[in-house]
């Protein structure tokens, strides 16, 4: 359903438009008429159908939008973040350099431990061996 609302939506927006203007144009043109309010209420039923349609549909759509740029961003970020991490501390290795920049998941154990580490844990005793 919702990607019929991102389909749509750029339909649905106009019509609740024309929905609300024709509802308008019934309250002027009709007004001797017996069946006036009831055309009235219907054409403002069926603009606010489509208004929440449309706005669903075009939220739906800046999100996936939003969520695209942050991927396409993620490459871009983590090469910088390393670049940056070189440029301060330039005696790290490429594995230290990987953990500040991106917590990546932990080793195995290192020799004298029994259990895995968090990747703050790793980039913590990776910086004391050089000390």
């Amino acid at each position: 359903m919702i990607e019929f609302y991102k389909r749509c939506w750029q339909v649905f927006l106009p019509l609740f438009a024309v929905f609300s203007l024709g509802s308008l144009q019934a309250f002027y043109y009709l007004n001797e008429y017996s069946h006036q309010w009831a055309v009235i209420v219907s054409l403002v039923i069926v603009a606010i159908i489509c208004l929440i349609i449309g706005l669903i549909g075009f939220i739906n759509t800046l999100k996936d939008a939003q969520k695209k740029e942050r991927k396409a961003k993620v490459a871009k970020n983590h090469e910088a973040l390393k670049e940056a991490f070189k440029r301060l501390h330039p005696e790290w290795t490429d594995e230290q350099l990987e953990i500040a920049a991106t917590g990546s998941p932990a080793g195995p154990p290192l020799d004298d431990e029994d259990h895995w580490m968090s990747p703050r844990e790793a980039y913590d005793k990776s910086c004391r061996k050089k000390k």
